[in-house]
C-alpha cells in the first residue's frame, strides 16, 4: 500500500508493506527507498503507477495498493 502522510510544509510518500501478519513502514526519506521502489517494481503483477498515482492533489489523503497475493 502507497500512502502519503502530510507533514505540514510536505507530502511524505510511504509505503506499507504486510508480510506473515506483521506490516513494515517505509517513507521516501530512509536510505533504501529506491532500492525498495527497485524491488517491489519486478514483481510480477506490481502496479507501478500506484506510486505516481498518490503524489497529486498534494495536502490531500490518498491511497493506492500496488501490490496483492
Amino acid at each position: 500500500m502507497f500512502y502519503k502522510r502530510d507533514e505540514v510544509t510536505a507530502d511524505l510518500l510511504c509505503c506499507d508493506v504486510k508480510v506473515a501478519g506483521k506490516t513494515w513502514m517505509f517513507h521516501e526519506m530512509l536510505p533504501g527507498w529506491n532500492l525498495l521502489l527497485g524491488h517491489l517494481g519486478s514483481l510480477p503483477g506490481f502496479r507501478s503507477e500506484a506510486l505516481g498515482a498518490i503524489a497529486h492533489p498534494p495536502f490531500e489523503k490518498s491511497e493506492a495498493v500496488a501490490f496483492q497475493r
